[in-house]
This record gives C-alpha cells, sequence and structure tokens, in this order.
C-alpha cells in the first residue's frame, strides 16, 4: 500500500488549497495557473502526495476555475438532476471490485516483465487488503 502524504508534501499541497467546495471537495490553485479538484479525503493521501509532486492525475477534474468548478457540480448531480451526497453501497462495493480486478492485472503483467518482490510484495499487500474490504462489505468475513 502508499504511504500516502510526507509533512512536506502535505504541507505543499495544503498551501494550494484555493477553496472548500462543502464538506467532500478541495478546489486547488496549481503552480501552472490551473486549477484542480481533490475529493478532501485524498488531500493526505496518495492523491495528494502525487499533488505535491506535480503529478495531477488523481485530481477529479484539472482545467479553469470555472470549468473545476462545473465538474465539481456536475459530479454531484444524479441523471435526474437530484443532488447526491453519497455514493450508493452498490457503487462503493463496485468500484472496490475494480480495484481489486485494476490490482490483479497489475500483479499478473508485474510478474510476467519480471518485476522483483519490491513491486511484487506491494501489490500482493494491496490485492490481499482489496479482497478483505470486499469481503466485508459483502459480508463474507
Amino acid at each position: 500500500m502508499g504511504i500516502g502524504c510526507t509533512p512536506k508534501e502535505l504541507a505543499v499541497v495544503s498551501a494550494m488549497i484555493h477553496e472548500r467546495i462543502g464538506p467532500d471537495w478541495l478546489i486547488l490553485a496549481l503552480p501552472d495557473g490551473r486549477f484542480a479538484a481533490l475529493w478532501a479525503q485524498g488531500l493526505e493521501g496518495e492523491h495528494g502526495a502525487g499533488v505535491a509532486r506535480g503529478d495531477y492525475c488523481g485530481c477529479y477534474a484539472v482545467g479553469t476555475l470555472p470549468e473545476v468548478r462545473a465538474a465539481i457540480v456536475e459530479s454531484e448531480q444524479d441523471p435526474k438532476g437530484d443532488c447526491m451526497t453519497t455514493p450508493s453501497e452498490q457503487e462503493a462495493n463496485a468500484a472496490i471490485e475494480a480495484a481489486l480486478k485494476a490490482l490483479t492485472k497489475a500483479a499478473e503483467l508485474a510478474e510476467r516483465v519480471g518485476y522483483g518482490s519490491q513491486v511484487l510484495g506491494p501489490l500482493a499487500d494491496a490485492q490481499r487488503d482489496t479482497r478483505y474490504a470486499l469481503d466485508t462489505v459483502l459480508g463474507r468475513t
């Protein structure tokens, strides 16, 4: 599993916070003049660490301030136009299942190309932990 933000990375990404949208979203002012939407819970994790290093792929949206705000508003709407405050259990479970499939694929590919234990070990740990999480939410533990 990733280690998340170091204290230095957390300080860097915290300094980028431009505004908070509700309890869940942060809008970050990026060094290149763009803005990014970051799920607030990701601030201290790998997504926040990535932002501190200049890697914005963990952000929900990157662009102008109006574009990022619009992306956040759109993400909070269901197809009927009703505001959703939290995802459903079904959505969360599907995301955990997708993560487990992606980790399994990554481990298979890493083994095929000959990566060593420094790559395969953390992937195996992540698979085990994700499988446990899935079993827990599905009541199989």
